[in-house]
């Protein structure tokens, strides 16, 4: 994995670069980054990340905490993050024993 690289789409889609968190495969690693308005500490799976996604996820994440009057984020972007969103309730149920 190249941080470099990495860290060159955070920085490239408006975030403050945090780092790397290794995940239990077959998820990816998730590269961590902060909105600047908010210091919300966001992530997004590394195979995922592109300046584009670093960008919706900020603007996303500040309408959230009322720091953006004006928002618009493609379908495609919230699909993904569902999909991330049901794969964490997924991974932590199976944690915890649970089946769906």
């Amino acid at each position: 994995m190249d941080i470099e690289h990495l860290k060159r789409h955070v920085l490239a889609g408006g975030g403050q670069w945090v780092g790397v968190q290794e995940c239990v495969p077959p998820m990816s690693a998730l590269v961590l980054f902060n909105s600047p308005t908010t210091q919300s500490t966001l992530a997004i799976h590394a195979n995922q990340l592109t300046s584009e996604t670093v960008h919706a996820k900020i603007v996303a994440s500040d309408a959230a905490f009322g720091k953006s009057k004006n928002i618009t984020v493609p379908r495609a972007t919230l699909q993904v993050f569902v999909a991330d969103l049901k794969e964490a309730v997924a991974s932590i149920e199976s944690l915890l024993g649970r089946k769906e």
